[in-house]
């Protein structure tokens, strides 16, 4: 392979193992809420959390007065490793991290009661990560990296008290993603410097709706189902050049975006309370296939191809007394890469999550703070990122983060 080729086709392969668009293959990424976030993210049958509206705004029909609440990631981290896996502690082949502040919250919103009605709206941060690094392939070429990834959605929901027991509720979400990368090849030959420079950016909007359902069985149980519709997109656009030393530019264009890589998603819940002290939930997710290129052209890099998948919640919350307590929760969050493709792509890493959460609630009458975070991580496979591989290697995911949440009643 001349060092052109080898070049590119590094850069390309970087782009595919370090893209930040690989979270697409993984949904349950950052906490969000006030009371679901300690709790393993349940939120289905949980009525007093405005997390809720993210899962089932129906069950906001039994919150106890109005409320207003945030929560923010104070910070996460990514640690992101390919190649031959040693442990937690020691770096495998390629090490590369990420990690950092977000700069607004991960979720802030409210709702009021009026009658039977319930009213109120969101902003959530579902994902927000960012990452750059440098690596040296030998005494005479380098790579560096530098991408981010981020979605903001805008909600807002009403819910109807059908009667003692039965509400229903419809939340309208505006989503929006930002991916932006930038790649760039330094390498040494004949005694010259060789430069090769990829860039690539695709911003997509769009609106989904959730509809919900909720029926309280008792003071003790409720239970719920959900579901999220797939995103009708709009206002997308996309830019991917390639240039080399001397400002040729091999590749240039502006592109739009065919669809919205977020699948529809079913789902359903329950909580139990024995008393004010202690409450369990429990919910399931699942989300749909979604099979689709992004490029108008069908690039490879583009192309996303998810599998249906599963993910489970559990969370317990315990009150030592009413002014202290303490919740904690688990999640999976499996992948849902169909199959590492036989190309090159930026959407394929097939890792296997499972997480942890947990927070200690200082609560008064008047509303609460929570302080907690989370943990999780697992290991699956990737494209390597050695351009003289064309097989895939191990890859493992380790995340964690602090989370600092609160909510006021009135």
């Amino acid at each position: 392979m001349n060092s052109v080729g080898r070049s590119l086709g590094f850069i390309l392969i970087m782009t595919a193992s370090f893209g930040a668009e690989a979270r697409l293959y993984n949904y349950e990424d950052l906490p969000v809420g006030t009371r679901s976030f300690g709790m393993g993210n349940t939120g289905m049958a949980l009525a007093d959390d405005v997390g809720s509206i993210y899962y089932n705004p129906a069950v906001l029909a039994w919150a106890q007065g109005d409320q207003i609440s945030a929560g923010v990631s104070a910070y996460s981290r990514i640690d992101t490793r390919t190649g031959a896996y040693v442990s937690l502690f020691k770096s495998a082949a390629d090490n590369i991290t990420r990690g950092g502040f977000l700069s607004v919250p991960a979720m802030v919103g409210g709702f009021f009661k009026k009658s039977d009605w319930t009213w109120g709206g969101s902003v959530l941060v579902p994902n927000s990560f960012v990452n750059s690094g440098t690596l040296d392939l030998g005494a005479d070429a380098q790579a560096s990296y530098e991408s981010s990834f981020e979605d903001i959605w805008i909600t807002g929901f009403g819910t109807l008290q059908l009667d003692e027991r039965n509400s229903i509720g419809l939340g309208v979400f505006y989503v929006s993603r930002l991916s932006t990368e930038k790649f760039s090849f330094v390498e040494k030959v004949a005694g010259s410097i060789q430069i090769e420079f990829v860039e690539r950016m695709w911003d997509v909007n769009g609106f989904t709706a959730l509809a919900g359902y909720s029926r309280r069985e008792d003071e003790h149980l409720s239970w719920g189902v959900s579901l999220r519709l797939p995103v009708l997109p709009f206002g997308a656009r996309g830019e991917v050049s390639h240039i080399e030393s001397g400002g040729t530019e091999l590749d240039a264009q502006e592109f739009k975006p065919t669809g919205y890589p977020m699948p529809a998603r079913l789902s359903v819940g329950m909580s139990y309370s024995w008393g004010p002290a202690d409450t369990f939930a429990a919910d399931l997710h699942l989300y749909t296939p979604y099979k689709k290129n992004l490029h108008p052209d069908s690039l490879s890099e583009f192309e996303v191809d998810l599998r249906s998948i599963p993910s489970l919640h559990f969370g317990y919350e315990h009150f030592f007394k009413k002014s202290l307590g303490l919740r904690v929760g688990c999640f999976t969050n499996l992948s849902a890469a169909n199959n590492l493709p036989s190309g090159i792509s930026a959407m394929q890493d097939k890792v296997n999550m499972f997480g942890a959460t947990g927070a200690l609630v200082f609560a008064k009458d008047s509303g609460e703070v929570s302080l907690g975070g989370w943990v999780q991580g697992g290991q699956g496979r990737s494209l390597s990122v050695d351009p003289s591989k064309t097989g895939d290697v191990p890859r493992s995911n380790y995340f964690y983060g602090g989370v600092v949440a609160s909510s006021y009643r009135f």
